[in-house]
Order: structure tokens, then C-alpha cells, then sequence
């Protein structure tokens, strides 16, 4: 969350909505493994922009 700008901005709309801490920081490990137990079973290399893309800050 602190090195990723897109993670960051993630995190933030979270907290925004009105999530705690904790909550924030599950919904993104969720995702990180999400996105790349899909890129495995695709096998395409990960990549944290289109993971944390502008569409999904929206859904947030």
C-alpha cells in the first residue's frame, strides 16, 4: 500500500467509503490474490495498474 500508487488510491477510496483500517487493508490482499491466481492460470505476467485500473477505483 505505501510503495504502489494505484494500491494506494485503492486503500484511500475505501477508508473514503467508510471502511476501517483492517477491512481496507483484507479487501486489498483479497484482490492481490485474486489477480494473480488469474494470471497464473492465464499465465500473463502481473502487472498492478491494470489490476488497480481507474474502472475499479469507481466500484471502491
Amino acid at each position: 500500500i505505501r510503495s504502489d500508487p494505484n494500491v494506494k488510491a485503492f486503500y484511500d477510496a475505501l477508508i473514503a467509503r467508510g471502511k476501517r483500517k483492517m477491512q481496507a487493508i483484507c479487501a486489498v490482499m483479497r484482490k492481490y490474490l485474486t489477480g494473480l491466481w488469474a494470471c497464473i492460470r492465464a499465465e500473463e505476467d502481473f502487472d498492478t495498474a491494470k489490476l488497480f485500473s481507474e474502472k475499479h477505483l469507481l466500484k471502491a
